[in-house]
């Protein structure tokens, strides 16, 4: 009987490490989001100011410039509602786990302090991944608004 023990309790171990490197791996995706935010916003905006400067040394008519700058806006679009929902899969991913964490040290009886988690309001403004949704949720809107109307920006350098 006490070998059967020492199994469940070893079996538990390592369920533990597993949700431990569960929770790590999310958030390396998460802090990996940064880095596709900043290399995207660089292409984009490298991109659009080369189109507005080829535009002013009049190399490229402005319809080639707003078709360029429409899809400078498609593009950046597509990038940022892929990266908000990464962002919100990592958050319901962290909570399943987190989660399955407690439930597994009540299991085994070990109170480590460990609490299901709470959603409420000031916990999720404490949340890095809610400030990266709300900063790409207003990247969205601009990209949008630059997609379904470049003539806004082509029209600030005529």
């Amino acid at each position: 009987m006490k070998e059967k023990n020492s199994t469940s309790q070893q079996l538990a171990v390592e369920r533990y490490k597993f949700i431990l490197d569960k929770i790590k791996y999310l958030d390396g995706i998460h802090n990996s989001s940064f880095s596709y935010l900043q290399k995207s916003t660089i292409l984009m905006t490298t991109s659009i100011t080369g189109v507005l400067l080829a535009l002013i040394e009049g190399k490229i008519e402005l319809k080639t410039a707003n078709l360029a700058i429409a899809s400078a806006g498609l593009i950046s679009s597509i990038i940022i509602l892929f990266l908000i929902l990464t962002s919100l899969a990592v958050i319901f991913s962290w909570l399943d786990y987190r989660e399955e964490e407690v439930e597994l040290l009540e299991k085994v009886e070990c109170d480590i302090g460990r609490k299901k988690p709470i959603i409420g309001f000031k916990k999720v403004m404490r949340w890095s991944e809610t400030h990266l949704i709300i900063l790409l949720s207003v990247m969205l809107v601009i990209s949008l608004i630059v997609f379904l109307n470049p003539e806004l920006v082509t029209s600030m350098t005529i």
